[in-house]
This record gives C-alpha cells, sequence and structure tokens, in this order.
C-alpha cells in the first residue's frame, strides 16, 4: 500500500492517526511513518491494511467495520479466534 492509500483507508474510517494506530493494535508513529513514506507496513500488518481497505470499499462494509472498537473485537466476532 502507497503512503496514499493508507491516508485515504484512515480518512475513510473517520480516524485520525491515533485512532487507526489503536484500531489496528499499532504505535501511531507508526501511522505517521507509513503516512509520510518513511517506512512501508509489512507483514501482519499490510495483510490488516489490505483487508480493511477491501472491507471499507462499499458502505455497508464500512459500517459493518465501524461496529467494532479495535482490530481484535473485529476477529472476535468473526470468530477467527
Amino acid at each position: 500500500m502507497t503512503p496514499r492509500d493508507i491516508v485515504c483507508l484512515r480518512k475513510r474510517l473517520g480516524f485520525n492517526q491515533p485512532r487507526l494506530a489503536r484500531f489496528i493494535e499499532i504505535n501511531q508513529v507508526t501511522i505517521c511513518r507509513w503516512e509520510t513514506g518513511h517506512s512501508k507496513p509489512a507483514g501482519l500488518s499490510l495483510v490488516v491494511l489490505r483487508a480493511l481497505h477491501e472491507a471499507v470499499s462499499t458502505d455497508a462494509g464500512l459500517r459493518r467495520i465501524l461496529k467494532f472498537r479495535d482490530l481484535a473485537e473485529l476477529i472476535e466476532a468473526a470468530g477467527l479466534l
């Protein structure tokens, strides 16, 4: 994902950097570094961002995602844990 993709995803969710960081359970500085191009998401973070990007591509998907406080709650509701 490009820095612009991450900013667009965050804005689509209606989150600021700290809120997105809390939602996906990473450090806010990491979000800032991704958005400015100083680093790139990799591994599980990249998987999560891509999944969120896909999920919020529709209004219905966005509403479903916004029902959850954080990624852990979403994963638990999906029965993945």
